[in-house]
């Protein structure tokens, strides 16, 4: 939620350096309809409210899309304001229904915000990350070819004195080719099947045998083999602490769930279901 920060700060709306503010601290109007603020928070619930649509405008453009969505909307509710239309059973029926809605947002992001302290999600790290072993990694070059008698031949280059380094990029129609065929770490399930059984067959310095796959023949080169290092806990705290969010949702949906009296209606097959699209 916090992008729309750098927005405000390129229209020039003065709040250069808030990023690490509240939205409440940092609250101000950002335009007038007929007199009618709009503000700040306005922006951020409407950023909220258009997350998908939002994520497909470039950056330069998001500012200005929001801010005229919502002008249009105070246009138009002030004139159903006029019209009368506050009291109106369909807007009655809207108001209830988005009022459970920002009553069950607020109330999640304060359960989720009580639930993923920092302890809670260190807890997580150690017992997620620390106390598992770690994968084994190898750091591989390949070369890639049509066929295995040109595997074949580069092999025999290779054991003839070319370094590995000069057939890949000489002789690979892969896009590591250039780098030297290099493919730096990677575990198991970064690679197709027949290469990675290949690869982590190989003692470091050794070369495979042709291996076919999906892409066409490849010579396999194994540099170096290691458990894959642990990230730090700070590296990895953002993708950690929404890891644990969605973890911890999940478990107090249900717990939520089960302690509540649900009745679908029509369940039993006795009574009839609304149709929501008829046909």
């Amino acid at each position: 939620m916090r992008r729309i920060f750098s927005f405000l700060v390129v229209m020039g709306l003065g709040l250069a350096g808030a990023g690490g503010l509240k939205a409440e601290e940092a609250d101000q109007p950002v335009a007038k309809v007929n007199g009618e603020e709009i503000f700040f928070s306005d922006l951020m619930l409407a950023e909220e409210e258009m997350g998908d649509v939002m994520g497909q405008l470039p950056e330069d453009v998001r500012f200005q899309y929001l801010l005229t969505v919502l002008i249009d909307r105070q246009i138009l509710s002030q004139k159903a304001r006029e019209a009368g239309l506050e009291n109106d059973p369909a807007v009655e029926r809207r108001k209830a229904y988005y009022e459970d809605k920002a009553l069950r947002d607020v109330y999640w992001m304060n359960l989720m915000a009580e639930r993923s302290s920092e302890e809670a999600v260190r807890a997580y790290y150690e017992q997620e990350i620390m106390a598992r072993e770690p994968e084994d990694e190898v750091r591989a070059r390949h070369i890639l070819v049509a066929t295995k008698e040109e595997a074949q031949e580069v092999i025999s280059k290779v054991k003839g004195g070319t370094s590995f380094e000069d057939a890949a990029a000489e002789h690979s129609t892969g896009p590591s080719g250039e780098n030297g065929g290099d493919l730096g770490y990677f575990v198991k399930g970064d690679m197709v099947a027949p290469f990675a059984e290949a690869a982590f067959a190989l003692e470091p310095g050794e070369i495979s045998e042709p291996v076919e796959t999906e892409f066409g023949w490849h010579v396999i080169k194994v540099e170096d083999r290691r458990p894959r290092p642990r990230p730090s806990f700070e590296e990895i705290e953002e993708q950690l602490t929404a890891e644990f969010a969605q973890t911890e949702g999940r478990k107090l949906i249900e717990e939520l769930r089960n302690n509540a009296s649900i009745e679908i209606v029509g369940a039993d097959g006795k009574s009839s279901r609304p149709v929501i699209a008829p046909e």
